[in-house]
This record gives C-alpha cells, structure tokens and sequence, in this order.
C-alpha cells in the first residue's frame, strides 16, 4: 500500500509508498541544513518517548537558527496521505534543492519506471509555473 504525488491542475502523477515519502522529506530538510535534516530524520525514526525528545530537538533548533521557513516547514511535518502544498511552497523548495542533490529512486523499485528524485523536483517546478498545489494521497 503507497500513496501518490500530484500535480493537480496538470495531472502528472507518480506512485511511492510511505518509506519513499520519509526519504524525500529526509533529503529536502537535509539540502536546505544539514543538522536540520540529521535531527528530522533522528526524530521521525524514534517512537514514544525518545520521539518526542528528539521533535523537541528539532524545536529548539528550529527557534534559534530558523533553517527553514514556515511553508518548508509545513511540507515537513504534514501528514504522510491527504496532504497539499501551495505553488509558492513549491517554489520555494525548488529554489532550495534544485541541482543539489543526486538523482536516486524514491518510489517502488520494482516499477518499469519508479519515481525518482529528479522527477519530484521537476514536479515542484510544473506545481508553481501552473500555479497549482501538489497534492499526495
């Protein structure tokens, strides 16, 4: 069982399961601060208690350096199915990432075409050129 990500004024749509969401969230925190992303992905692989010492941590990081603005941040932390962003947050997270990273599969392996990193920037540039949010499910 997966989700997918969406373009929704032009449709364009690509297939991923939960694990896939994590790791691109992971990425985008890491590409616009490195510690911000360390502490993301320390946070969101604890559970309980450890979990939220680790989302405190993040927190406080948060408030005194500001890694990331509140629409980056919102991205970050909406739920993993029945989430949107707006094309401004697209844009902005383009603008942070674009060029910085490597491609490398996000979606299913085992797909003929798996969805990929390069597919998801270039997605966030087709939402905020048609003024359209993204949307995942």
């Amino acid at each position: 069982m997966g989700l997918y990500i969406k373009c929704k004024k032009t449709g364009t749509t690509y297939y991923l399961g939960y694990g896939g969401m994590l790791k691109l969230r992971i990425k985008v925190a890491e590409l616009f601060d490195k510690k911000l992303g360390y502490l993301y992905k320390d946070a969101l692989c604890k559970i309980g208690d450890k979990r939220k010492e680790a989302l405190s941590a993040i927190s406080l990081y948060a408030n005194q350096h500001k890694p990331v603005s509140l629409k980056v941040w919102n991205f970050l932390f909406l739920p993993d199915t029945g989430a949107e962003i707006t094309y401004g947050c697209c844009k902005e997270i383009y603008d942070g990432i674009n060029g910085k990273c490597d491609d490398f599969v996000i979606g299913y392996a085992a797909q003929d075409n798996p969805f990929t990193w390069n597919q998801f920037v270039e997605l966030l540039k087709e939402c905020y050129e048609n003024k359209s949010k993204l949307i995942w499910r």
